[in-house]
């Protein structure tokens, strides 16, 4: 991708997705564990699951941002 061309370490996650291929490269859902947001510059929600505690993937990012075409509410902030 443009973005690894660039240097970025580029990683998804989604639960019913296990690989995707990008520009010829193949790219495996990253288990989604407490230190995946860890050192992320930005994060970017692009479809919402209910099961996903989108605090926990924030992480300490400098940008989130939530393209996800349905309004969701993070596990616990009901």
């Amino acid at each position: 991708t443009e973005l690894q061309r660039r240097g970025a370490i580029v990683s998804y996650h989604d639960p019913l997705v296990p690989e995707l291929l990008v520009d010829g490269q193949r790219l495996a859902s990253t288990p989604l564990e407490a230190e995946l947001g860890k050192g992320m510059s930005a994060v970017v929600v692009l479809t919402a699951h209910p099961s996903i505690d989108y605090t926990l993937i924030r992480g300490d990012s400098k940008i989130f941002l939530d393209l996800a075409p349905h309004p969701h509410t993070p596990p616990g902030q009901a």
